[in-house]
């Protein structure tokens, strides 16, 4: 089970398609990527090399340099300054202040914190039917944690750490959630 900033387990499972199938770990978007952010050895003990489902919220639908299909699946920010709270993850380095005015490098920290989930062959229909902000399961084989390159921009301005990505191949989409209905507003 992958253990996240509250030290509790956030995995449940589900049975994949068909009958008589194995149960897939269901992981958050945030936990498995909290979990490489924290672990990177025990994260791929636990995900790496397997098929699991993965629950989050759809950031963007794209094609990669290479002409791969993928879905993102994004990470709340807020989560992250939780881990961080317990202290920074090995990646974490600090470095000199950075004066960035505000423009297109303030989404560097929003686009980094995500899932990568690759689609391929008749499963790129499914990823095309997506949009951003829909809320899906996504079933893949887990291939770990890439590094990027970029670095994300830490609070004040300052560098913070390398940013990766988790990235999943062979996806389909497990689930697609109905939208949620608004509040309803008092008188």
């Amino acid at each position: 089970m992958l253990l996240c900033a509250t030290g509790q387990a956030n995995e449940s499972r589900e049975s994949g398609p068909g009958q008589g199938a194995p149960l897939l770990p269901v992981f958050a978007a945030e936990d498995l990527y909290c979990a490489y952010m924290q672990n990177e050895i025990a994260a791929d003990l636990q995900a790496k090399g397997k098929i699991v489902v993965v629950d989050g919220t759809v950031s963007e639908i794209a094609r990669d340099e290479d002409g791969r299909a993928y879905v993102e699946l994004r990470v709340a920010e807020s989560r992250l300054k939780r881990v961080w709270a317990l202290g920074p993850p090995p990646l974490y380095r600090p470095y000199e202040k950075l004066e960035m005015p505000p423009g297109p490098l303030s989404r560097i920290r929003a686009r980094t914190s995500l899932v990568r989930c690759y689609f391929s062959g008749n499963d790129e229909i499914e990823a095309a039917g997506l949009r951003p902000r829909q809320h899906v399961r996504i079933q893949g084989l887990c291939l770990g944690k890439l590094i990027t390159g970029e670095v994300v921009l830490g609070e004040l301005g300052t560098l913070g750490r390398k940013a990766f990505v988790v990235r999943l191949s062979a996806c389909r989409v497990h689930t697609i959630f109905p939208p949620k209905a608004p509040a309803a507003r008092g008188p």
